[in-house]
């Protein structure tokens, strides 16, 4: 045999003894072996869903962790193993999982305990407006009000919180908040007082309405009864809105006129307003607060973007979506909580600003819908529904709800 020809088996037989080296799964050595299975729990409305993000803690000969995607996970182990699954706020039934060769079918089922807030963690409208605490039968809830708690700070007990007894899957407790409070609950087994989570739910900030202009009495009267009455001024006409009358604005001279200062003393803050663009022009305002050529804040309607000016600060939705010119009724909303400066169209978040100043406002005598406080800007045109200002800055469910029609 030529010795090309030896040293071509020679290559061949290696390849083979490397092919027989492999496992089914395609790991080389032949000492590992991989181990597969997938997560699942029963939600809070009893139905069985995979779990992502939860810890395959691995022990034996082989030692280390994994974490599920969309419920699955898999490791390459040697030896004999033990597998267990853990994830805050859940329970996993059964006792550990061993393995001593590949096998696909190491799975966990559990149930969740967490208890969660419907509104958090964001704000609530009023104080002592409900909020409803969500858990399992069989568990109480034990809740605290206080001034700071921090996510480290100790679980709340019998001995130094309000207690409610579960009847149903949702209890909804009146628990009285104020301005910088945060409720922090835990789930508590009543047949053996174990605390299966302690979780801090969420800060609740007092949100008090400025002022709301329906236009319904085909007047900017402001039925938050704040008396923040504002007039409609030149080319303006009364039409059909999304619910009862809105204002249409000509664009040539028509604009809303609001009161002199409205915002004064505001920080954090939510403007908000039902929209129909008929024809969009740079810097064209949807709303403008300030005075003669300056502006606090601005949000306009630009092509192709919705524009937003807080004294620099600034928040640019550029391309779709954005408010356009189509004839239909469209949602926007500005927020702006600490130095966050959020936009959102139609319930939704669109673009944020997380670095905006946080100044309060001072006196402004240009606060105006559809028109600029710089001269060389035109007016808008467009139609205005359901037109409201928040002292205090709504949470995104918030103001999905807003749009919704349900806040």
């Amino acid at each position: 045999m030529s010795l090309k020809k030896l040293t071509l088996f020679a290559l061949l037989l290696t390849f083979s003894l490397v092919l027989g080296a492999c496992s089914d799964d395609g790991v080389v050595s032949k000492d590992e072996y991989k181990i597969y299975g997938e997560v699942t729990a029963e939600n809070l409305d009893g139905v069985q869903e995979p779990v992502s993000g939860v810890t395959i803690s691995i022990s034996g000969d082989t030692n280390g962790t994994v974490s599920t995607a969309a419920g699955k996970w898999s490791a390459v182990v040697k030896g004999d193993v033990t597998i267990q699954a853990s994830k805050y706020g859940y329970r996993f039934d059964g006792d550990p999982l061993t393995a001593t060769e590949s096998v696909n079918n190491l799975d966990f089922e559990g149930t969740l305990y967490m208890p969660v807030v419907d509104r958090a963690p964001g704000a609530i409208s009023e104080e002592g407006k409900d909020v409803k605490l969500s858990y399992r039968n069989g568990y109480t809830i034990y809740y605290t009000v206080a001034e700071t708690v921090a996510a480290d700070d100790d679980t709340p007990n019998d001995n130094d919180a309000d207690d409610i007894i579960a009847e149903n899957n949702v209890y909804s407790a009146p628990i009285k908040v104020v301005p910088g409070q945060t409720i922090k609950a835990v789930a508590v087994k009543d047949d053996d007082n174990t605390i299966v989570t302690d979780v801090l739910v969420a800060k609740y900030t007092k949100i008090t309405l400025v002022a709301k202009y329906t236009f319904d009495d085909e007047t900017a009267t402001d039925s938050s009864e704040n008396g923040n009455d504002g007039t409609l001024e030149g080319g303006v006409s009364i039409v059909d809105g999304v619910n009862g009358n809105a204002v249409e604005l000509d664009g040539n001279n028509g604009f809303v006129d609001l009161p002199d200062g409205i915002l004064n003393g505001v920080g954090d803050f939510t403007i908000a307003t039902w929209i129909n663009v008929h024809k969009l022009k740079d810097w064209s305002r949807i709303f403008d607060f300030g005075k003669p050529e300056a502006s606090s804040l601005f949000m306009a309607a630009n092509e192709p973007s919705t524009y937003v000016d807080l004294s620099g600060s600034k928040v640019d939705a550029v391309g779709a979506p954005y408010i356009v010119a189509d004839g239909e009724w469209q949602h926007v909303a500005l927020t702006r909580s600490g130095k966050s400066l959020v936009m959102y169209i139609n319930g939704k978040e669109r673009v944020r600003n997380d670095n905006a100043t946080d100044k309060v406002f001072g006196e402004t005598t240009g606060n105006y819908i559809g028109k600029s406080n710089f001269a060389a800007d035109t007016n808008l045109s467009a139609q205005f529904d359901e037109f409201v200002i928040y002292k205090g800055a709504l949470s995104a469910d918030g103001i999905n709800e807003l749009y919704n029609g349900t806040y």
